[in-house]
């Protein structure tokens, strides 16, 4: 391990970036990202509840779907699952909670370690999430765009793609 600047090298990674000081870093160049005029954000993750529900695409002969729990203790849990050929091919744990610094949304693609992105805009049904310090993605966008229907959009670090679900009508779903 040697010195860099205010961290640490070790097997080519910087560690010992104070946490605050990179949630900071965040916020400021998440809310540059903003396209409307900052709000006051909600600090509660029910202001999230329009998230809820289990969601479904069937594209390229894969189903992608994607489930939230109710708010319930401070947090919403939700999975994501990809099915193509009768296998998983991709899948992911996630968790909305509350930090010091707002609402969390912490993504754990394919069993690694859990990355963490911070509520930067949110709306009546539109939430963005962002981690400019993440690879790929650096924000996520969720939209209720209809009553049926959920959008999340991956941008940053990678070309962007949104994910249009609909809601699930399979009767095995809740």
């Amino acid at each position: 391990m040697r010195k860099v600047g205010s961290g640490f090298v070790k097997a080519g990674v910087v560690v010992g970036i104070a946490a605050a000081g990179l949630a900071s870093i965040a916020r400021a160049v998440a809310s540059s990202w903003q396209e409307s005029p900052r709000t006051p954000l909600p600090m509660k993750v029910e202001a999230l509840s329009w998230m809820c529900g289990s969601w479904q695409l069937e594209e390229d002969g894969a189903v992608s779907e994607e489930h939230w729990s109710l708010p319930a203790g401070g947090t919403m849990i939700g999975m994501a699952r990809t099915v193509k050929n009768g296998r998983t091919t991709i899948y992911e744990f996630l968790l909305l909670e509350p930090t010091v610094e707002g609402i969390a949304y912490g993504a754990q693609p394919m069993g690694n370690a859990r990355v963490r992105f911070l509520l930067v805009e949110a709306g009546e049904k539109r939430a963005v999430f962002a981690n400019p310090a993440h690879d790929a993605p650096q924000k996520i966008i969720y939209e209720r765009v209809a009553e049926d229907r959920l959008t999340a959009r991956l941008e940053g670090g990678m070309p962007a793609k949104t994910y249009e679900f609909k809601r699930a009508t399979d009767r095995r779903l809740p």
